[in-house]
């Protein structure tokens, strides 16, 4: 049996492509049926609903009628020590990643504004002085990152000094193993599944719908970034003034999608009876996933 946690499974069905499209019919039949939701979504939700719902229903079957490949993972240039490696499954369920926090240390906006010469000049800095060694040794000192990084990075690329209180480190709990809720309520999830579509059709009143419901994700731009975008998709220019308040509608919008996601999510794993899911290693062997280092290096000791 293999388990692996709620992030993992998130990013595994977001990663893979599949060998169809998905339509209507598609949507209706495997993902749920209700055809503003098939609306409101744009093809990579789509996506990863269909993979998420059926996976769960029937990894095998997934691996041979509609799996395709994985992409390679892209470097998203967020954190210095970027996980470029392939997702992880565990077989033991006391394994201590399994359980263990994300922490990550953030490449300052200013510098990575800088390009990608600045970006990698600071990773062979950061693996050069130590940090990551001391980081994998759990004593690394964040103020001594901030003061060794001040003296080097601003003079070079013209870049603001970080001041004390700047958040260079992201610290989230672990996602833990898949889970669900004790309970589920199928009247109440069809209620707020109704309110949520009411709400989100009536942010975009006055506009014309169709060139609306896509454009969520543009709601996390930079304002210049979302005025050059927003102008090109609609074919119109935008002022600044007019440009935020269409973005903050767009903002509004994703916060409603993303509730009905969180919904649907939780719906399938009750309907495909996620507690009595058991993940097969072969599956996840092919879709990209491996066994972690830990679990592995057990099986190794417990043969030697």
């Amino acid at each position: 049996m293999a388990y692996i946690t709620n992030y993992t499974y998130s990013q595994l069905c977001q990663r893979l492509e599949i060998s169809i499209e998905i339509g209507l019919d598609i949507f209706l039949n495997h993902i749920y049926p209700d055809k503003d939701l098939y609306v409101i979504f744009n093809d990579f939700e789509r996506k990863f609903l269909f993979n998420y719902s059926t996976i769960l229903k029937d990894e095998e079957l997934f691996l041979l009628k509609y799996y395709k490949y994985v992409p390679d993972h892209k470097d998203s240039k967020t954190f210095i020590m970027e996980k470029n490696k392939s997702l992880k499954y565990h077989e033991d369920y006391e394994c201590k990643y399994l359980k263990k926090k994300f922490f990550g240390i953030l490449i300052p906006k200013d510098l990575k504004s800088k390009g990608n010469e600045a970006i990698d000049d600071l990773r062979k800095w950061f693996l050069a002085k130590g940090f990551q060694q001391d980081y994998h040794n759990g004593v690394l000192d964040i103020s001594k990152v901030t003061f060794a990084y001040n003296m080097k990075f601003p003079k070079k690329y013209g870049t603001i000094p970080l001041n004390e209180g700047y958040s260079l480190v992201v610290e989230k709990p672990n996602s833990g193993s898949i889970q669900v809720a004790q309970s589920f309520d199928s009247e109440q999830f069809e209620s707020e599944i109704l309110q949520l579509k009411e709400k989100y059709f009536s942010i975009f009143k006055g506009y014309e719908l169709s060139a609306m419901y896509h454009l969520d994700y543009l709601s996390m731009k930079s304002d210049n970034e979302f005025i050059s975008v927003i102008s090109n998709e609609m074919n119109s220019e935008f002022s600044v003034g007019n440009a935020r308040h269409l973005k903050s509608k767009l903002l509004q919008a994703r916060k409603i999608k993303i509730q009905i996601i969180k919904l649907l999510l939780e719906y399938f794993k009750w309907t495909y009876k996620i507690t009595e899911k058991n993940f097969h290693k072969p599956s996840l062997d092919s879709f990209g996933v491996s066994v972690c280092s830990n679990c592995d290096s057990r099986n190794v000791s417990a043969i030697f």
